[in-house]
């Protein structure tokens, strides 16, 4: 059993953060190696909005893992690396809603001038948007 988190796949509660609740992303929710990113490219469902695109994978753990890529025609590091703890913290969040699935997260260039409250606002719309969220795959 992985550490922080329960048989039924519930998060812990020592890995929560106590001001907000919210789990802490930790080395084991990372979608790591191309192998696994690749599987997620090539089996998982795409959904494209204007600002991201978002390519879910069932996993048949009981936690999510996630990746945020984000190229280098997005601008210059400086700006990739804000955009990336920004997902980051807008995956965390939701963080409950994608127990079970692999995710990958791409900002476009839409993406560069919103705010954390809008991107949690646009992923939530993929995730009400998606049918394998509710009933399975």
């Amino acid at each position: 059993m992985e550490e922080g988190y329960s048989k039924e796949g519930a998060i812990k509660a020592e890995n929560v953060s106590p001001s907000s609740r919210l789990p802490q992303i930790t080395w084991i929710m990372r979608l790591t190696g191309r192998r696994l990113t690749q599987a997620v490219f090539q089996s998982g469902r795409k959904y494209v909005r204007e600002p991201m695109v978002v390519y879910l994978l069932k996993n048949d753990l009981p936690r999510m893992r996630f990746a945020v890529h984000a190229r280098k025609a997005l601008g210059l590091a400086v700006e990739r690396n804000h955009l990336k703890r920004l997902f980051r913290e807008a995956i965390r969040k939701q963080a409950p809603l994608f127990i079970g699935y692999d995710v990958i997260l791409i900002p476009r260039h839409a993406s560069r001038g919103l705010r954390l409250a809008q991107i949690e606002q646009q992923l939530h719309g993929v995730i009400a948007g998606s049918a394998p969220l509710k009933s399975g795959r």
